[in-house]
């Protein structure tokens, strides 16, 4: 018996062992398997350091302009410089502008700021710009960085990043939803959502607190993206919708850990997931509303009933229908599904971003300045009269709704917006660089751009001293001069929407949104922002707070969200203007 028992104890260790063994065998190929991860990845990361650094230091060893560069760390020693000497949260392009300002150049130098993106040929002189957007080769090419930049807005690539063949199918399809007409069919729509905005401005006015303008402008843009992009009414103004919480949440993930320091976050398996899932359901409420339309474009034709029916969506759909083949199909194909998602998510974002900062800015241009504001008001007067109903209202949204012509008759409103742009453009511009590729500045001095893309500073080419006169300040009339006068904007300077073959498809509904909101708002309002107060109440003299180098002292500098936001969202209060016997209590 005992010795029965010691066997069993004998082959059970021996089994022990074994697995131990056979453990320690996995565990040593799992740390191999890690190192040999680890390593992989030093070498790839090795190797873009060295093909990065090395074309940098090779324009530099040129003599081309660059900053103080440092072989292991190229610019990003003086980028940080930039960053702690600029307030919180400040824009991107502040810090490139600021980077270049260490420097003498003649409208472009080149940063090296790898790994937090490829190296760059930063361009501020207007004809430098032009010859980049351009160029027979490139200057319709986007860099292959922006897919991965774009990825968690889009879902994969859109008519915003890609190239060649798919990118002129993909503008031959959307652009006609974008035309002229095609906007001025949808006025309607967007001036009875501008009504719903100033009925919560009025709201605003009677309770006189202090509140944050962007959101709510953001809600309003919403709605009207909502309709002219995919035909339905999210009413967000109102009540939160499904389809628009997926995309504002899409961008809070994109955007909250865009910040450097916070650029390990996008690694965290929680990100990641969340990333994932919230994109799954945007997608599921998208796919929900092309379906939907595809359905109603298929019983219009069927029953030959009258339906709005001119969406950027519904007239992509009314395209694909008309290929050979797909007539009569009884439902849309995977592949344009897809298609169809990706650029519905990648127009939300274009649209809803850039309008709502522009017309924040806009109010943040016009009531800082009286003559301005005297000004556009005197031409809404003389475009939509000064009747005013029984309640000291105007009519302008249903003037707009029955002649949405009356827009075109706002030169000095569409003045005023355009400097606005100037000096708050919502992004920047990049293009792929190539040997065949080199931009010469006005002295004649070349820059090659192989393996280096080329970032066009709407920031630093709109305030390019070189090419504006009186380059910061708030000037509407440059855009109302004749050539020849000192203020004309040079040509090639003013570039919000960029130019050449990739001009944004977005301009025509830019203006006409702003253009509808200033005329609907500005005369029966005054906006007045709470910067100085909220620095009052932090303990921070409003004399400095005003003091901000590398901004150009203005309060209201950019903050990075997608496209430029003014900092802390506009904090502001509205009351009732009074402007032509208009109701003070609403």
């Amino acid at each position: 018996m005992g010795e029965d028992t010691t066997a069993q104890m004998a082959r059970a260790a021996a089994d022990s062992g074994r697995q131990l063994d056979v453990l320690g065998v996995r565990l040593g190929a799992l740390h191999i398997g890690v190192l040999l991860g680890v390593l992989l990845v030093l070498q790839v990361a090795g190797r873009k350091w060295w093909r990065y650094r090395g074309h940098v230091w090779r324009m530099k060893r040129l003599g081309k302009p660059t900053p103080a560069w440092n072989p292991f760390l190229g610019n990003m020693i003086a980028a940080a410089k930039m960053v702690n000497a600029l307030p919180p949260k400040a824009h991107s392009t502040y810090i490139v502008n600021g980077v270049g300002k260490t420097i003498k150049h003649n409208g472009a130098f080149y940063l090296d700021l790898w790994p937090m993106t490829e190296p760059l040929l930063v361009v501020t002189d207007p004809d430098m710009a032009t010859q980049a957007t351009t160029h027979p080769i490139t200057g319709a090419r986007k860099p292959a960085v922006l897919k991965a930049w774009f990825l968690p807005i889009t879902g994969g690539p859109s008519l915003f990043d890609s190239n060649d063949a798919a990118w002129k199918y993909l503008h031959n399809l959307f652009t006609p939803g974008f035309s002229a007409n095609n906007i001025a069919n949808e006025v309607p729509v967007i001036a009875s959502k501008i009504s719903v905005y100033r009925d919560l401005l009025r709201h605003r006015a009677r309770e006189g607190g202090r509140f944050e303008m962007e959101p709510m402008t953001l809600s309003l843009i919403i709605d009207i993206i909502g309709e002219v992009v995919l035909n339905v009414s999210l009413d967000t103004q109102h009540a939160r919708h499904p389809l628009a919480d997926a995309m504002i949440r899409q961008l809070a993930l994109k955007f909250s850990n865009y910040a450097p320091q916070k650029m390990m976050e996008r690694l965290s398996p929680l990100y990641l997931y969340g990333n994932w899932r919230n994109s799954r359901d945007l997608d599921s409420h998208i796919r929900a509303q092309v379906e939907s339309r595809f359905r109603s474009y298929r019983a219009a034709e069927a029953t030959g009933r009258a339906e709005r029916y001119r969406s950027v969506m519904d007239l992509a759909i009314e395209d694909y229908m008309s290929q050979p083949g797909k007539r009569g199909a009884a439902a849309l194909d995977a592949e344009f599904m897809t298609m169809a998602v990706r650029n519905m998510r990648m127009f939300f974002f274009a649209g809803y971003d850039s309008s709502a900062a522009t017309i924040v800015f806009c109010y943040h241009n016009i009531y800082r300045h009286p003559e301005v504001l005297a000004r556009i008001r005197a031409e809404h007067d003389a475009v939509f009269g000064t009747g005013l109903g029984d309640d000291g209202r105007d009519d302008v949204p249903a003037q707009i709704e029955r002649d949405p012509a009356l827009l075109n008759a706002l030169p000095y409103t569409l003045a005023v917006i355009k400097e606005t742009m100037r000096l708050f453009p919502p992004a920047q511009g990049i293009r792929e660089g190539s040997r065949e590729l080199e931009l010469v500045d006005a002295q004649g001095q070349k820059y090659p751009t192989e393996g280096i893309s080329v970032l066009i500073s709407h920031y630093g080419t709109h305030r390019n001293p070189r090419a504006w006169v009186r380059p910061h300040d708030f000037l509407p009339e440059r855009w109302l001069v004749a050539p020849g006068h000192e203020l004309y904007p040079p040509r090639g300077a003013w570039r919000p929407f960029e130019q050449g073959p990739r001009l944004c498809v977005g301009q025509q509904l830019v203006f006409t949104e702003v253009k509808a909101v200033l005329a609907c708002v500005v005369r029966e309002f005054d906006v007045r922002d709470c910067y100085a107060e909220i620095d009052a109440e932090r303990g921070r003299p409003a004399a400095a707070a005003l003091d901000l180098s590398g901004v150009d002292g203005d309060r209201a500098y950019m903050v990075e969200a997608g496209a430029a936001h003014p900092v802390g969202s506009y904090p502001c209060r509205v009351s009732f203007s009074g402007y032509g016997g208009r109701s003070k209590e609403g």
